[in-house]
């Protein structure tokens, strides 16, 4: 193996690099719960402006 390929596996199997990928696939869960949340809270504020829109009228 070259230098490069054992440092990737010297890389891999260190639990630095176990509990990088731990944090990232949960800050990634993180956001997309975020976004879903984001997403429901966007979707009743434009309903409740169209209801109020439609009291303005």
């Amino acid at each position: 193996m070259g230098g490069l390929e054992e440092a990737a596996v010297a890389l891999q199997a260190s639990p630095l690099a176990a509990s990088t990928s731990d944090e990232m696939t949960s800050l990634d869960e993180q956001i997309a719960a975020l976004r879903t949340q984001f997403a429901s809270k966007l979707r009743l504020q434009n309903a409740v402006e169209e209801d109020m829109a439609r009291f303005e009228r």
